[in-house]
């Protein structure tokens, strides 16, 4: 889950399991992707994302996979992914890869936000809140906001791990 907070996935989620808070390698999806796959040869694993910073460092990272794909971006004019297509793409890519290591990335709980019942809500364009503020939106709007979407995706989970044979871990790459 692409910039998800651990107290925000802590007070939403309902999932069974371990909750464990864990330092990330990046701040941003950038600095995640190199640190976890730069000089990597990883073929028993096939990565779906609805972020394209994999593709964009690929020169750099010098990394092979099993099967790399960027999702087809539906929402916000064609920049992100909406939840549900996510999901539909996951369950497609976790069948037909059933027995390589899976990384399903989603675009949310990242900004442009979305309404708990999945409708477009707003982009909010920063990713820093003073940045946010002085635009006028509230701490509020930007937790709202930012709930709304984390609960959107949380509720498309449940539906891709039915389809997950193994281990399933529930992560984000920063938060």
């Amino acid at each position: 889950l692409d910039a998800c907070r651990y107290d925000r996935f802590a007070k939403l989620h309902d999932f069974d399991g371990n909750l464990e808070s864990r330092i990330s390698r990046g701040s941003k999806t950038w600095e995640f992707i190199r640190a976890n796959f730069r000089n990597e040869k990883r073929y028993d694993t096939v990565y779906l994302t609805d972020n394209p910073w994999y593709s964009k460092l690929a020169d750099e990272l010098k990394s092979e996979l099993y099967h790399y794909e960027l999702m087809e971006q539906d929402s916000f004019d064609g920049t992100v992914t909406h939840p549900k297509t996510a999901t539909n793409a996951a369950i497609e890519y976790t069948t037909r890869f059933d027995d390589k290591r899976c990384i399903i990335h989603y675009y949310q709980p990242h900004e442009p936000y979305f309404t708990e019942d999945g409708a477009e809500l707003h982009r909010m364009e920063a990713t820093c809140p003073a940045r946010l503020r002085h635009r006028g939106y509230t701490r509020e709007d930007i937790v709202g906001a930012y709930e709304s979407t984390l609960s959107l995706v949380l509720e498309e989970l449940p539906r891709l791990l039915d389809h997950i044979k193994g281990k399933t871990v529930i992560t984000a790459d920063h938060g």
